[in-house]
């Protein structure tokens, strides 16, 4: 059996990745069941949610609670004003309340689990890497027989994973096809065509692409799954990235005179200066620039992934011709050149190095295993060393 630890092609497995891509990704609904539990084991177990909430103690706004679409006042569950070393912090997790609470059929919900849970940000990761785009992790924790939100729809691509007990979903048809962020309906929104009616399971899947309307309740067990969100970069995102640099040609900074009680009748000069300002925009705009933005800003706004930095600091032996290297396998990193320097970014870090060791970066990258000996290029020994030493300090590559 396939398990999560392998990325969304074991998630998704017996559907094939390309099959996704093809027909669900930007398209319609996916379910998976009967593929049994053994798929989300070591993801978060019922220990780990135990301690979340009765241990750990949260802060808002990390976490909040909902009981049917309406939001539940912090206040009514959180404590202010607890000491910490030399002060006090606010909006501390009361246990006491939220256990009230959910008992009375609140959901717990944790917004961005990935960044205080170590394999729910190895999950979050893995999407990232394979759909190359920003995928947050949401945690849904429901008491049974209850509704944490009413019908509505989202603006991000939804994979559903259950881990423990069992939840129903309804899914519409969608209310807006395919919704960007500015088309969000914060609330409630009247269902349409109902598409289908569902349990999942611990293991089971439910991919939702944005925009199809959804409920969802708990049956007689208490519920926890996780929702791995994909916001994907759209066509809107490349005009909006072609358009940024319109303000430094001088022709688009001319005024224009606006008549507001309207209708609008646009000149023969004010038509004939749009046409021309149209055709500037589409020789001076380059695709390959827009999406080579757009890439770079995905990469250097992952979540930091530099574990092994501390452990680095201790070694005393350094790193030598034969010292055997590797990329950590979940690194998301991009390599280019500004001037007369390279560069290495990574998880919001950025490593500038001479533009002669271009090749050696990328090379660098690209291996999964490797020694400094190995690196191609006219670079001297000693230079390979100290190249290798550095991304090892930096937290780019660890010893193997």
């Amino acid at each position: 059996m396939s398990h999560w630890s392998k990325g969304p092609e074991a998630i998704l497995a017996p559907t094939s990745l390309a099959t996704f891509m093809a027909h669900h990704w930007d398209g319609e609904p996916l379910v998976l069941q009967d593929r049994g539990s053994s798929l989300v084991e070591g993801l978060m177990s019922m220990e780990d949610l135990d301690r979340l909430i009765h241990q750990s103690s949260p802060m808002h706004p990390s976490f909040r609670l909902v009981k049917e679409g309406a939001e539940v006042p912090r206040e009514a569950y959180t404590v202010d004003g607890v000491p910490w070393g030399t002060g006090t912090v606010d909006g501390f997790l009361d246990r006491e309340a939220t256990r009230s609470l959910m008992s009375q059929g609140c959901t717990f919900v944790m917004e961005s689990v990935q960044r205080s849970h170590p394999e729910v940000a190895r999950l979050s990761r893995l999407f990232e890497q394979t759909f190359h785009c920003p995928s947050p992790v949401n945690l849904y924790l429901t008491p049974p027989s209850a509704q944490g939100f009413q019908p509505h729809f989202d603006v991000q691509n939804v994979f559903v994973m259950q881990l423990h007990g069992t939840k129903r979903w309804t899914v519409y048809a969608p209310h807006i096809t395919r919704p960007l962020p500015s088309q969000a309906v914060h609330g409630a929104v009247k269902p349409g065509e109902r598409l289908f009616d569902i349990t999942l399971e611990p293991g089971d899947l439910l991919y939702l692409p944005r925009g199809y309307v959804h409920v969802a309740h708990t049956t007689n067990t208490v519920s926890a799954h996780l929702s791995v969100s994909l916001l994907p970069n759209t066509w809107a995102d490349v005009f909006r990235s072609l358009m940024s640099s319109l303000p430094h040609d001088e022709r688009f900074r001319q005024a224009i005179s606006l008549q507001p009680s309207g209708p609008a009748e646009a000149s023969d000069t004010e038509e004939e200066t749009f046409a021309l300002l149209m055709d500037a925009f589409m020789q001076g705009s380059d695709l390959e620039d827009a999406l080579d933005s757009l890439g770079s800003t995905f990469v250097s706004s992952r979540l930091p992934y530099t574990a092994g930095q501390l452990s680095a600091m201790g070694e005393t032996e350094p790193v030598n011709l034969n010292t055997r290297l590797r990329v950590p396998a979940e690194v998301i990193w991009r390599v280019d050149s500004s001037g007369d320097r390279a560069r290495l970014h990574f998880h919001g870090k950025t490593i500038s190095a001479p533009w002669t060791d271009l090749q050696a970066l990328r090379f660098v990258a690209q291996s999964d295993s490797f020694s400094p000996a190995d690196i191609p290029g006219d670079l001297s020994p000693d230079h390979k060393c100290q190249l290798a030493q550095h991304l090892l300090d930096e937290g780019f590559i660890r010893r193997a």
